[in-house]
């Protein structure tokens, strides 16, 4: 299971990467950096939960 702090960052990032996908002419380079960081510090959090699930997968 994941935690509400885990599943509030991932809503956060979502709404942002709609807005990249719908109204991209208004994405900054800014936004883009601070979402790749985003997504990049909650990979390990998200899957720590699913690794045992995940890894005979890999």
């Amino acid at each position: 299971m994941i935690s509400a702090s885990l599943c509030r960052r991932l809503r956060r990032v979502q709404r942002i990467r709609n807005l990249i996908e719908r109204d991209y002419e208004k994405v900054t380079a800014g936004h883009l950096h601070k979402v790749a960081e985003d997504v990049r510090d909650l990979v390990p959090d998200f899957l720590r939960p699913f690794r045992d699930w995940i890894e005979p997968q890999l």
